[in-house]
C-alpha cells in the first residue's frame, strides 16, 4: 500500500542519515545527497534535520515512533466500573 511504502521510504531515508554520519559527513552534505538522491519522493529538509539531532543525541531507532494523541485503545476507571459485574 501506498502508506507502507512511504514509512518503508522514510525508514531508508533514516538508516542513510545514520550511515553517513557514522562516515563523519557534514549536515550540509547529508541534506544535499539526500534530497538529490530522493528528489520529490523523499523526506523534506526539516526531517532530515529533525533525524540528524536525534541521531546526534544518539537516539538510534530508525523505526517511526508513536504519535502524540489519543491512543486506538483508551482505558479509564469509569469504563472499567461499568463493564465488570
Amino acid at each position: 500500500s501506498y502508506e507502507s511504502n512511504k514509512n518503508s521510504a522514510k525508514i531508508e531515508a533514516k538508516i542513510h542519515i545514520k550511515f553517513m554520519m557514522k562516515l563523519k559527513w557534514k549536515n550540509g552534505e547529508i541534506i544535499e545527497t539526500l534530497l538529490k538522491t530522493y528528489r520529490y519522493n523523499g523526506p523534506k529538509k526539516s526531517s532530515i534535520c529533525k533525524w540528524i539531532t536525534c541521531f546526534k543525541k544518539e537516539l538510534d531507532d530508525v523505526e517511526e515512533d508513536a504519535r502524540n494523541g489519543r491512543p486506538s485503545i483508551s482505558i479509564c476507571e469509569q469504563k472499567i466500573h461499568v463493564v465488570q459485574p
